[in-house]
């Protein structure tokens, strides 16, 4: 085979901010823990792809084997998908005072982008959700939390003009819910 370039498992990319060793840095759709330090547009910045590293976390409490997401704003990682790119799972639990989080990277290749709120309590307006998947869903789904007898009644949902960004909900006011969208 003559176009094999290499495995991808650590690249060179260009530096797309100040990084030390061992910080995670995303390029485009490209994540990874750099291997060297690098000022701004260095174009010599290696990264590592793939693997289990502990990187610093912000106050989210993650579960050992749930998603890992990515805070492109904060430069850390954390157990919340809202404005965040997934980059792998957790590879162990940890707490909200905790610095790092135990991150197995390079998990999450292909497949749909999703997003799941947290419970919610509509309003009976217009509700504007950040998703931060980067393309509009495909498909929303909202699902009712308080199925209990003692708030049993009319659930209604009206889904308004969803975005790159957004998911646009109104649901029956006080009632509880959850948004599910799929890229």
């Amino acid at each position: 085979m003559t176009n094999y370039i290499q495995s991808g498992n650590t690249i060179t990319i260009t530096a797309p901010r100040t990084v030390l060793s061992g910080e995670g840095v995303l390029l485009g759709n490209i994540f990874g823990i750099a291997n060297n330090a690098a000022t701004s547009a260095d174009t010599d910045l290696e990264i590592t792809r793939r693997g289990v590293f502990d990187i610093a976390k912000d106050s989210s409490v993650p579960v050992a084997g749930y998603p890992a997401y990515w805070d492109n704003s904060g430069f850390t990682v954390t157990a919340v998908p809202n404005g965040t790119r997934p980059i792998g799972a957790f590879a162990a639990a940890a707490l909200t005072g905790d610095a790092t989080g135990r991150v197995a990277i390079g998990l999450v290749i292909g497949g749909p982008l999703t997003y799941v709120s947290a419970e919610r309590t509509a309003t009976g307006s217009a509700e504007t959700v950040a998703h931060g998947m980067g393309v509009k869903p495909s498909a929303v789904l909202i699902v009712p939390t308080d199925t209990s007898p003692s708030v049993v009644g009319v659930f209604t949902v009206t889904e308004g003009s969803h975005t790159s960004a957004n998911v646009v909900v109104t649901v029956t006011a006080s009632k509880k819910y959850k948004i599910l969208a799929f890229a």
